[in-house]
């Protein structure tokens, strides 16, 4: 069975949401994979019964644009009741905030699906800390769950950008 169930590419503008820079993948990967086994180690996805649904919503140079953001994140409001979305994670930001304030575009459909129950969780950057304190939007939104990486001691990462607005650390370095 495929865990992919349904998706959209905002880049193409076409109901084939490839991944042509694999970050997607990867984090599918560590959310939803089945149990495998790799360099004599057993693994699994952290929700391996998950199922998907694939939003493509920049190229891998740029970032997406808060326009484009705003169309999916409209389109998961949209199909959330047909496609049983609970869960929508942002692996991507921009920027180095140190204050919680929504997004003039997007920030009102983060906060409508919170509303909806619908948990959002976003990467809090890969920025480092040598900015100080502070994370990328949209994990520093209001409505969304910050994370940031560990490594197999669970150490958090030295490019993992962080402030008292993280709220998780999650598998992210040397992931098989």
């Amino acid at each position: 069975q495929f865990k992919v169930i349904d998706g959209w590419d905002f880049v193409e503008n076409d109901a084939d949401p490839l991944d042509t820079h694999g970050h997607g993948t990867a984090i599918a990967g560590i959310i939803a994979a089945d149990e495998f086994v790799s360099g004599g180690f057993r693994h699994r996805g952290v929700a391996p019964g998950a199922r998907l649904v694939a939003l493509r919503v920049h190229d891998g140079a740029s970032a997406a644009s808060d326009a484009t953001m705003e169309a999916a994140l409209q389109w998961v409001i949209s199909n959330r009741l047909r496609l049983n979305i609970t869960v929508v994670n942002l692996s991507l930001g921009y920027g180095h905030f140190t204050t919680s304030t929504p997004n003039p575009t997007f920030g009102d459909e983060l906060a409508q699906l919170a509303a909806a129950n619908v948990t959002l969780v976003a990467s809090s950057g890969n920025g480092t800390i040598s900015s100080g304190p502070g994370m990328m939007y949209p994990a520093i939104d209001p409505a969304v769950i910050a994370v940031a990486a560990v490594d197999r001691f669970d150490v958090i990462t030295e490019f993992s950008e962080r402030s008292d607005k993280l709220e998780l650390l999650a598998p992210g370095v040397d992931v098989p």
